[in-house]
């Protein structure tokens, strides 16, 4: 903007042109604007005029809105150079650097001059009658500054200026060289395979797209799985990704980090073990379906649909995998540059020396099957991954070696070789080698005769004979590569099923619980080999099917909506493939029809299903017609014309396990190679069952039968021994339903379900990871599981023996499996992701343009982009519209078209092209729609301010009133009571003020409980005034009445005031009487009076409050059952118990006889008492004698037999629940409180236990107590006068990282890179992940890190030194929870734990900010006693409030959510506590202070009336609020959930705190049962027997004891 900051100057200067003395020189201004283009303005300017002055005195001068922006750019020659001027530019400067003539006046055709030319807002300039320029000239315009530099990187194609088939090219390569391989069309991702591995994939990412809009940030994968994750959740309507692309182009890599982001979204914290068999799965189906190709080095050979299952919540509870045609022709034969799958490399390189020799491996160049191979030590390592993996989806050892088995097998099928027989006539062949099927019949486990006659001939069974036919070389060759396809197939079959199991959740079973899922299609790209056979025939198929469904959505159902809805739209046109489906599979003449009605007839050939295709199709377009010779036919499909091989067509269409082999393998010794033919798998399974029962129950007989031989001979068993040489033959006679002799397990296929149940139930309380979840355990659930994949369980239509029925062919499969996929996706939203391949090389970062213009021709790209472009991404119907923008509408608006407009129109001020109101919906532009949710969320948060303001000026008009109504009060009683002192008679002048200060209280008294904050007022004046006089006034004798406790000598007023900041009148009485008598019997104190004490009886002056020391926590929260909240429990005849203590013999005698005299004189204050509480606890042992001390003079008090008085049982009891807060407080090995803490909180208990009926009683039992606690104390400090503290051994700092980083070990799997030192981190391998900002490294790179954590980067804001400051910044290894904090909560639980109302009740505005201010400067010259309770508790919370980042995490924040929402209770507490664990050690070890605080409260419900559910309505919002980000209107509906959270946390606290004191009490009870034991059997014992461990128990404790005192 210009300004005249600068000052033009110039004007009235010297007479010449340019005067240099007077350093003013004269510039020629051209305007180059519309209204004046050829005014030229002669400008005088000094020599340090800046250009923006120049530039607005050149505006005032020719008259121009000085409200624009200029810009001034120097020409020196005519048509040449044109440099723009910056604001501080100096222009003189610049002149004078011109020729001598130049700085003189002349015409503008020679150039050197200023030129004035307009800026537009976004700094570019603004052009007028611009002649066009070439792209050379617009590069140096924009080199100079006067054009932006030229955008040629797009995220979205909509956004592209010029849309063509080049632009988009052009787009994409300057994206892809820049390693941005992602772009947008719209909501559409395009994906170009670089070949190779881009560090964009760790979890900070996912984090960083998590809940974004599209587009906001650049594009990623990521982001289409989050839009997809909380589109489902928000609109509660299944979501699909559909991802298409030819082979090489990146599916499955895509696929893989869509499932870790989806996973990563729900687990919110907290991994079930569902989410770890998704992450396993995929590495599992990959070794076994995927194989590398001429294109891709892990290409899909099969199709895989994953439908991962969530609660309404977002939480996932199951998954289901689909395949669809696995490639088993690959098995037997490849092209040259192409290999098998890849589990037969894992296993080979990567097998160990037992598993070869077991697995019987040889070399892969030994294997007909496999070829060699070049890259081995990779394919070590993935052998290693594939074994963890197969861990996460649940396999154990036993099962893996199955597995393995199953696959040597195969490879030693492809070394069975045959010859013609060279003697005799019989025709057939020789199959061996010999060593080959030996070892294949130890692996199949079948007889080796019976593997001969299955791989050399076959039977067929006719009406009348059986008969045995040899094969031919050609058929046997055949047989035997079917035997190896269809043990593959049902190999791959059986671990698709218990990946399903696994993944398997029993609530999906039942039709009530609601269900959401997300499903992710990575099905086999579109192929065009060398070689094109049935196999590509079938996946081309299904990508021509994709295509359509893509058309369909894209095209056909947006065009058809915009029409119904009437609004202005030119229909845009695309190619449409559906003449090619139905060239395929129309009936009754589609190629697979046809396919399959010459696979049923026995005599026809692939010669004649040629000529039958050739026959019903040739006038069709999309069949292209060959060369009458040639053995092939032509399909012109939407990515192009694909030659197809008639060779092989009939018989891969009916390539099914022959009955032999499945003879043969059903004679198997190994029950897992039955289980792998069988044809029902829950047949099995149930079969499995039964087998298992008979054969427990037959041995239980025989094991009854020999243990009763080996007992007795005589009884019936011994008779039912079994010979001892037929033990088989008996058995199998007596089970009737044995049909086999296997010595393994029936159910040994499925051993691993009960293994893994088993563990898990003998280790319940042990921190495991859940392998396999426990629903899976019934024949209901395998029934669901395999009728969710019945199209295509190959397994199913096997040609078993005497099955008439002949099963659909493999075609046939494929075509039902694909119109289920079809109906699923279109029951869900879709989102597409087209994958590109960039070359056909595999050469990393190289783009191939004409393959990849190839690629956007043949899937429409251009016409998606303009259809993308030209329509509406965003669609609401009016009543969702009104609803979710009904705040930025009027009050009484209609769902109606008109105040829709007016809204969009008039409010909003959008353009009419980017919206469109139909019929029935509202059709927005994707911008404008977020332009209107910014808006919205701008509205909603200023209504909530102003509500904010709104009702702060109410409380803030309260409070005044009040404060306001309780001064008036007080003047009226001051006024009343200075009348009624001038008025009263000089000898009660001495008792009259008194008498008023107590009448003052009481009458405010009676406003206490609904005008507190008249309370606050009145305390504060009333404690200066008390201390006041107690400075002016000598001791005198005490009043009979009731006066403040400020003057009895252990309670001053700023050290005990009342609950609610009054003083207690009816306590004070009682009080005062006992001092009263002291007064009386001076003469009795005389001789035991200290030196310093008043002889007159009075309390002494109270002390100097010291300065507060920083307080240790007194609590503890752990969040797994094997931490215990407490130290272990006292143990029997510990040092502290005093038994010869001779005063307290004689006080037991005393109160044996007269109880009650006894303890009044025990109860007397001394002034040694009062200095001994100025001692300070910092060790947990010291509180733990304390405590032991405490059971046994209680213990002394119930053992003597007789009732106890009042005053013994209030003591008695108000004891022993004291000493529940005592075991609270020395749970930490340092632990700092002073003994006036305790006296106080003692003191504070009394008075509640005792209440209104026994106030009398109250100081009797706190002086009791102050006398035993004082002959506690003596003994503490002789017994380390004694013993001088040895100076322990410092443990080991815990290491924490200075950069705040947390950092927890961490399962990769997805490939990753570290953020340290950027190299790859693989799949299935360990790593470590900060929970905060997601940084992943290696263990060796934690040492070499020095980056700050993201998200607490921000230091300590200035100004705040305890208020407003993250909690890591103010905790260190001696305080590990903030000091403010802790002496706040200190003090509540000190003096605050019977107040009604606590937490709910807020204190004076006033006096917290006094606190505040106070604590914020130096807390340890902070009294909080000198500030009502109420104040103290409402600046905990506000100090809750003001953390920039809550105790419990923005993060963490949804993730908390979560786990309220499980189905379990169990399973909602073990999430919390697992979110806990992942929390900051600082902000867990303040949350874990501030439950325990909590609990305490709770305990005291029946006093202040403060339950788990009200203490978490109050700190909810505290503890757990919602990020500043989020929608306010969504966040409201949180905090339900929030409130659960806390409540659970606290209630389960609650919980083991009762169980650990419970504990503690039976082990208490024990304890003095055995000391009680002991001393009966010390006094039986005669005295002359050697002395007995009671005798040494006995005299140990004296010893403690003497120690003591």
């Amino acid at each position: 903007m210009a300004t005249n900051a600068g000052g033009g100057g110039g004007r009235g200067g010297p007479a010449s042109p340019n005067d240099h003395d007077g350093r003013a020189y004269l510039l020629q201004i051209y305007s180059r604007l519309a209204a004046q283009s050829t005014t030229c303005c002669n400008l005088r300017v000094q020599k340090d005029a800046t250009a923006a002055a120049v530039i607005s005195d050149a505006a005032t001068a020719l008259g121009l809105d000085p409200g624009r922006m200029y810009v001034l750019a120097e020409v020196k020659e005519c048509g040449g150079e044109e440099w723009v001027l910056e604001a501080g530019d100096l222009p003189a400067q610049r002149f004078l650097l011109w020729p001598r003539k130049a700085q003189e006046q002349h015409p503008r055709s020679l150039g050197f001059y200023f030129l004035l030319q307009e800026r537009n807002h976004d700094g570019t300039i603004h052009y007028v009658h611009l002649p066009p320029v070439t792209k050379e000239q617009e590069a140096q315009l924009a080199a100079r500054g006067f054009l932006p530099p030229p955008q040629n990187d797009f995220a979205d194609l909509c956004n592209l200026p010029v849309l063509n088939e080049d632009s988009i090219l052009n787009n994409l390569r300057t994206r892809f060289y820049k390693k941005k391989i992602y772009t947008y069309a719209g909501s559409i991702l395009i994906a170009i395979n670089p070949f190779k591995f881009l560090p964009i994939y760790n979890p900070k990412y996912v984090k960083m797209y998590e809940n974004h809009q599209l587009g906001k940030l650049e594009p990623h994968i990521f982001a289409i799985a989050d839009v997809a994750y909380y589109a489902m959740l928000r609109k509660r309507v299944n979501q699909c990704i559909v991802i298409s692309g030819e082979s090489g182009s990146g599916k499955t890599q895509s696929t893989n980090f869509l499932i870790h982001c989806l996973t990563a979204l729900s687990q919110k914290g907290y991994a079930s073990g569902v989410e770890r068999t998704i992450l396993g799965a995929g590495p599992v189906l990959e070794a076994f379906g995927n194989a590398k190709t001429a294109h891709n080095n892990n290409s899909s050979r099969f199709g895989k649909f994953i439908q991962v299952n969530y609660l309404e919540s977002g939480v996932v509870r199951g998954a289901v995998v689909e395949k669809y045609l696995l490639e088993k022709s690959r098995l037997v034969s490849r092209e040259n540059n192409e290999r098998n799958y890849h589990v037969f490399y894992y296993l080979l390189l990567g097998a160990s020396e037992e598993e070869r020799k077991e697995f019987k491996l040889l070399p892969p160049e030994d294997y007909f099957y496999l070829k060699q191979i070049e890259d081995e030590e990779d394919l070590r390592h993935d052998f290693e991954r594939l074994q963890q993996a197969m861990e996460m989806v649940g396999f154990l050892s036993a099962t893996k070696k199955q597995i393995f088995s199953v696959l040597s097998a195969i490879l030693y099928l492809g070394n069975v070789t045959y010859r013609r027989k060279s003697t005799g006539r019989d025709e057939g062949l020789d199959v061996g080698p010999p060593e080959v099927l030996a070892t294949l019949s130890d692996l199949l486990k079948v007889k080796e005769e019976l593997l001969v006659e299955a791989l050399t001939q076959r039977k067929t069974v006719t009406v009348n004979d059986k008969l045995i036919l040899p094969y031919s070389h050609s058929e046997a060759i055949t047989a035997r590569d079917s035997m190896a396809k269809s043990l593959y197939s049902a190999l791959f079959d059986w671990i698709v099923l218990r990946i399903n199991h696994a993944l398997l959740n029993k609530k999906d079973m039942e039709e009530s619980v609601p269900c959401l899922s997300i499903g992710v299609l990575d099905i086999f790209g579109f192929e065009d080999f060398e070689t094109n056979s049935f196999e590509q025939f079938c996946i081309n198929y299904a990508n021509e099917q994709l295509q359509y469904y893509f058309n369909h959505h894209i095209f056909n159902l947006e065009q058809e909506e915009y029409q119904a809805e009437g609004i202005t739209w030119h229909n845009i046109d695309y190619t449409d493939n559906v003449g090619c489906i139905h060239l395929i599979s129309k009936k009754p003449t589609g190629l697979l029809y046809l396919l399959d009605e010459e696979s049923n007839f026995p005599h026809a050939t692939d010669e004649t299903l040629l000529a039958k295709f050739k026959q019903q199709h040739q006038g069709n377009n999309y069949f292209v017609p060959t060369p009458v010779m040639e053995p092939a036919f032509v399909i012109r499909h939407f990515a192009g014309k694909v030659k197809y091989q008639i060779k092989d067509f009939r018989e891969k269409n009916t390539d099914h396990m022959r009955p032999d082999i499945v003879a043969l393998l059903r004679s198997s010794d190994r029950a897992y190679v039955r289980q792998l033919i069988g044809m029902d798998p829950v047949a099995m399974f149930r079969w499995g069952i039964l087998r298992a029962t008979i054969r427990g129950i037959a041995a239980f007989n025989e094991a009854g039968r020999s243990w009763a031989a080996k007992t007795s001979a005589r009884r019936a068993f011994g008779e039912l021994k079994p010979p001892p040489n037929k033990p088989r033959l008996l058995r199998a006679s007596m089970l009737d339903f044995y049909f086999d002799h296997s010595e393994e397990r029936p159910l040994e296929a499925f051993e691993d379900i009960f293994a893994s149940y088993e563990s898990k139930k003998k280790n319940k309380n042990a921190k495991q990871r859940q392998v396999i979840p426990k629903s899976l355990l019934d024949s209901r659930s395998l029934k669901f599981i395999v009728s969710l994949t019945l199209q295509d369980r190959t397994t199913k239509s096997l040609l078993h023996l005497h099955k008439k029925k002949k099963p659909p062919s493999i075609s046939a499969q494929f075509q039902t499996s694909l119109t289920k996929l079809l109906e699923t996706l279109n029951r869900a939203e879709p989102f597409f992701i087209r994958c590109i391949r960039s070359n056909a090389e595999k050469k990393e970062m190289y783009l191939n343009e004409a393959l990849v213009v190839q690629q956007l021709r043949y899937t429409g790209m251009l016409e998606t982009v303009r259809i993308r472009r030209s329509g509406y991404g965003a669609k609401y119907t009016f009543q969702e519209f009104i609803e979710q923008f009904r705040v930025l509408l009027p009050k009484n608006a209609a769902a109606s078209k008109e105040d829709i407009s007016a809204l969009l129109e008039k409010k909003m001020g959008l353009d009419p092209t980017t919206y469109q109101i139909g019929k029935t919906k509202v059709f927005l532009k994707e911008l404008e729609r977020q332009q209107l949710q910014d808006t919205l969320h701008k509205d909603v948060m200023h209504k909530i301010i102003f509500l904010q303001r709104w009702f702060r000026g109410r409380l803030q008009r309260k409070e005044f009133l009040d404060m306001r109504q309780a001064a008036i009060l007080i003047q009226r009683e001051t006024e009343r009571a200075a009348s009624s002192s001038s008025t009263s008679a000089s000898g009660k002048d001495q008792t009259s003020p008194p008498k008023s200060k107590s009448q003052e209280p009481s009458k405010l008294k009676e406003r206490a409980d609904s005008k507190e904050l008249d309370q606050y007022t009145f305390v504060a004046w009333k404690m200066k005034e008390d201390k006041g006089e107690k400075k002016e006034e000598k001791p005198s004798p005490p009043y009979a009445g009731p006066v403040r406790p400020s003057s009895l000598p252990l309670h001053t007023a700023d050290q005990f005031p009342d609950r609610n900041g009054l003083g207690d009148g009816g306590g004070a009485t009682h009080l005062q009487r006992r001092a009263g008598a002291i007064k009386e019997k001076p003469e009795k104190w005389k001789g035991r009076r200290s030196n310093g004490e008043y002889a007159d009886g009075t309390s002494p002056p109270p002390p100097h409050r010291e300065e507060r020391k920083k307080k240790q926590p007194l609590y503890t929260l752990h969040c797994d059952d094997k931490y215990n909240p407490f130290l272990s429990a006292p143990t029997s005849g510990h040092p502290s118990r005093p038994l010869s203590q001779p005063q307290g013999d004689r006080a037991g005698k005393g109160l044996g006889r007269n109880p009650t005299i006894k303890i009044s004189r025990a109860t007397r204050v001394s002034e040694q008492w009062n200095a001994s509480l100025d001692r300070e606890i910092t060790n947990a042992n010291e509180l733990q004698h304390l405590d032991e001390f405490l059971g046994n003079q209680v213990n002394d008090f119930r053992s003597r037999g007789k009732s106890l008085s009042a005053t013994e049982a209030i003591f008695v009891t108000s004891t022993m629940q004291f000493r529940d807060t005592i075991k609270a407080m020395y749970s930490l090995p340092k632990p700092t409180i002073g003994y006036k803490g305790l006296m106080t909180g003692y003191q504070n208990k009394v008075i509640h236990l005792a209440g209104d009926q026994q106030k009398g009683e109250v100081q009797l039992v706190v002086n009791l107590f102050q006398s035993v606690l004082d002959g506690f104390i003596r003994g503490e400090m002789k017994k380390e006068e004694a013993e001088p503290a040895k100076r322990g051994r410092r443990g080991g700092k815990k290491i924490k990282s200075p950069l705040d980083h947390v950092f927890v070990n961490y399962q990769v799997n997805i490939m990753q890179s570290c953020d340290q030192c950027s190299s790859y981190i693989w799949g299935m391998e360990k790593a470590y992940m900060c929970s905060y900002c997601k940084m992943v490294c290696h263990k060796k790179c934690l040492c070499k890190i020095v980056t700050d954590c993201s998200t607490f980067c921000v230091k300590k804001e200035s100004g705040g030194l305890h208020f407003g400051v993250r909690v890591c910044h103010l905790v260190s290894d001696k305080n590990p929870v903030p000091i403010v904090l802790e002496m706040m909560l200190e003090h509540v639980e000190m003096h605050g734990l019977y107040t009604e109302g606590i937490y709910r009740k807020s204190g004076s505005a006033n006096r917290m900010k006094e606190l505040h201010q106070r604590l914020e400067t130096d807390p340890h010259l902070v009294c909080l006693e000198d500030y009502p309770i109420h104040t103290v508790t409402g600046l905990v919370k506000q100090w809750l409030r003001e953390l920039p980042d809550p105790l419990m995490t923005f993060i963490h924040y949804s993730d908390f959510l979560h786990t309220v929402e499980l189905p379990e209770k169990q399973e909602q507490l073990h999430a919390v506590y697992k979110g806990l664990e992942e929390l900051p050690m600082a902000n867990f070890n303040t949350l874990e202070r501030l439950v325990f605080h909590l609990v305490r409260v709770c305990k005291e419900e029946a006093h202040n009336r403060m339950s788990s559910n009200s203490l978490a309505i109050v700190f909810a919002p505290c503890v757990l609020r919602c990020p500043d980000s989020a929608d306010p209107l969504l966040s409201m509906k949180d905090v339900a959930k929030t409130t659960t959270c806390i409540e659970m946390i606290i209630n389960e606290q609650i919980r083991r705190y009762n169980e650990k004191m419970e504990e503690i009490e039976q082990l208490e009870f024990a304890e003095a049962l055995a000391v009680n034991q002991l001393k009966l059997k010390r006094q039986n014992t005669v005295r002359n027997k050697p002395c007995h461990f009671s005798d040494c128990v006995s005299q140990m404790c004296c010893r403690s004891y003497m120690q003591m005192h």
